[in-house]
């Protein structure tokens, strides 16, 4: 995995960082997210147990066993609404204000809220963001990914436990 954070005495800040025990505190990282080859023009696919359409709004609300995949990108939650655009008729933007996981590649991440803008190809996720990877799990209060390059930025409290 690779952290980068804003340090910006070279050596002595690398020897305090693989100094510390097998937890990592720090107020912003960054961390890579799945593997970087996602493709925002990749079709969207909803499924769930219910569905509420709003045709005037352009919103569809999924509730019971939600899944919603985009090629490698799968969210999954109890409930999560989607809206479209009015032209298009495309999903443009996914929200789950319920506890909802996002699954790239082998790694997840798991939170309160999450908002996955698919034109712009960004996933905020709030509140006890939860990150799996294949050697790591990583705490924080805030995460932005860029699916189509790997790379997610962390803010808040970040803690990093190894496997």
């Amino acid at each position: 995995m690779q952290i980068n954070t804003n340090f910006e005495t070279g050596g002595l800040a690398l020897v305090a960082l693989f100094s510390l025990s097998n937890a990592l505190f720090a107020q912003a990282s960054q961390v890579t997210f799945g593997s970087g080859n996602h493709d925002t023009s990749l079709p969207i696919e909803a499924t769930s147990d219910n569905l509420v359409l709003n045709q005037e709004l352009g919103t569809a609300v999924f509730q019971g066993n939600v899944v919603i995949v985009q090629g490698g990108l799968k969210i999954s939650g109890p409930s999560i609404e989607v809206f479209y655009d009015e032209e298009t008729k495309l999903i443009v933007r996914v929200i789950a204000n319920e506890r909802a996981k996002i699954t790239m590649d082998q790694d997840t991440a798991e939170a309160n809220t999450t908002n996955y803008d698919a034109l712009k190809g960004v996933i905020i996720m709030e509140g006890d963001v939860v990150i799996s990877q294949e050697t790591n799990h990583i705490f924080t209060d805030y995460l932005k990914a860029f699916p189509h390059s790997s790379v997610a930025q962390l803010e808040g409290r970040v803690r990093i436990e190894q496997k």
